[in-house]
Parts: structure tokens; sequence; C-alpha cells
């Protein structure tokens, strides 16, 4: 009995201690505290990623969709890609296609004389330079000429308008605007919008017309096939035809416009095809060219014409 005793006496201060509720409520304060320690770190690291984007800025408009994602269907050397495209910071055109955007990167941007044919909003052409452009559609472009072109019963001529195109300073045509014309006898070229009412890198937004009349005729002078103008550089030749009456129906209404000033760079190319009816792009952005032409042309060329001694 007496050993008995003794091991009860040595457990009553065991069971006194878990009894004692100050003591447990003493553990529970701990890891309670050591919850919102965690807690409040865990808070912290969630807050400074917030502090990543602008107060202004909710998280999911910097992912590729609120950038917009669209597809091009982009043409070279006779074949043809369906591409997912978007849009850099800088404007830029990012193809999301690799195997595309590798040639596009080690090929097709390495010329020099790059010239994008664009036929819709959604279908663009590349070139190794203007004159390549030209040569496959067999078109050359015309100068101006002293002598009237004209067609006496129907009187198209040097004073008749033969196609316009009109530059935007934002996108959907708003804000600053300007146009220029051309007729059968005067062309448009501009090397440095800086100094046309401070339109460098300022075009959001175009639109280009035709007004040439079909199954009408013009009487082309050899005179105005251009062999000085920098696209052709082939001398003149005697031999092409002169004073002869053409198919209004050859004759197109050809806007260029290039990345730098005295038309150099990157070349930006549009041809309408129906009278009236302009080519429009309400946002260049979609094409890669949000504020980036620095000079333009505005031109005729006639089709059947182009030679290739250069």
């Amino acid at each position: 009995m007496e050993h008995q005793d003794t091991k009860q006496t040595s457990m009553c201060p065991r069971l006194k201690e878990l009894n004692d509720i100050p003591y447990l409520n003493q553990i529970i304060m701990n890891i309670k505290k050591i919850y919102l320690t965690v807690f409040s770190a865990l808070l912290l690291i969630a807050c400074d990623s917030d502090e990543l984007f602008d107060s202004n800025t909710k998280k999911e408009d910097m992912t590729p969709e609120n950038n917009e994602m669209f597809m091009l269907n982009i043409k070279y050397e006779n074949s043809i890609y369906s591409v997912k495209c978007t849009n850099n910071e800088a404007g830029d055109l990012v193809f999301l296609d690799e195997s595309f955007n590798d040639i596009y990167k080690n090929v097709i941007s390495k010329n020099p004389g790059l010239t994008m044919l664009v036929l819709d909003n959604n279908t663009i052409e590349y070139f190794n330079s203007d004159k390549d452009m030209l040569k496959s559609m067999d078109f050359t472009l015309l100068s101006d000429a002293p002598e009237e072109i004209v067609n006496p019963k129907t009187r198209v001529g040097f004073t008749s308008t033969a196609g316009r195109a009109t530059l935007w300073d934002d996108t959907g045509y708003r804000d600053r605007s300007i146009s220029f014309d051309i007729t059968y006898h005067n062309f448009f070229a501009w090397p440095r919008l800086s100094k046309y009412n401070n339109f460098n890198d300022k075009t959001s937004a175009l639109k280009v017309w035709s007004f040439i009349p079909q199954n009408d005729s013009v009487t082309i002078d050899k005179g105005l096939i251009e062999y000085k103008y920098n696209i052709i550089s082939s001398p003149y030749d005697p031999t092409l035809p002169g004073d002869t009456k053409y198919s209004t129906n050859d004759l197109r209404v050809v806007f260029m416009g290039y990345h730098n000033s005295d038309y150099s760079g990157v070349c930006f190319c549009c041809i309408p095809e129906n009278t009236g009816q302009p080519v429009e792009f309400d946002n260049l952005k979609r094409l890669g060219w949000n504020d980036k032409i620095s000079s333009v042309v505005l031109r005729l060329a006639i089709k059947d014409l182009y030679q290739t001694n250069y």
C-alpha cells in the first residue's frame, strides 16, 4: 500500500499540469501567434507581387488576349502561311507561329528594301523589294508628264482625279488627317512627312481610292514611262511604244508608305482594285504599321510595260 500511494502521489503533479487551464490557453495563444506571423508574411508577398502592375491596370489586361491575337494570311515566295499574330509595345507585329517567325527573322526581314503588299486587313504578301513587287504584277510606275493625257470623248484627262489617299492621326479615322489627290498628269510624292503638317510617324488609319473608270481608254505617251524614279532605275528605252491608247482597265493607283524619309526602309503598299471603293485600314497597328510612315508616294502604274533590263 505504501508503494501504491507513492505512485499515485507522483502522478498527481502531472494530472494537475494537464488540467491547468491557463497553461493550455498559453499554448493556444502561441499557436495563434505563429499562424498570424506566417499569414502576414504570405500576405506581404502577395502585396509586393501586385505592385508589379500599375494601380490602374488589371492583371487580365496584361494577357495576350487583351493585347489582341489575330490571324494573318501571309504569302512569301509562292508559299502561303496562316499565322497567329499579336503586337509588342512598339506596335510591331509579333508572329506567334515559331516556324514562320524563324523564316521572317532569318530570311524575310534581312531584305533592306522589304515591301509588304497589303491585300486586305487579313492578307499580306512580302517581297524582297518594291521592284520585285511591281515586276510580279507586271506593272510600271508612270511619271509626271508635260502633255495632257486625255480621251477626247469622255474627257478622262489630267484634270480628272485618278486617285486619293487620306491618312489619319488616330485609329478609327479620327483626329487630324491629311489627303492628297493625283490626276492622270500629276502624281504625289512627299519625302518627309515631318514637313507635311508634321505627320511624320503619325499615321494610324488609312484609306486609298481609285477613281479610274473601267472600260475606257487613255493615251499614254512613252515619256510617261518612269526610269528616273528610285523604284525603277533602268535607263530610258526609246523602243517603248509612244502615243498609244491603253485601256483604263490596265491602270492602277499605287500607294507606298515608307518607314524612313526619302522613300527608304520597309515599304507598305496597297493598290485599290475597285473604282470608287477604297482599300481601308482603320487600325494600322494590326499590320504592324501604327505611327511608322515617314514618306509617301501615290502614283499611277500601267500593266505589261515593265522592262527587266536593269
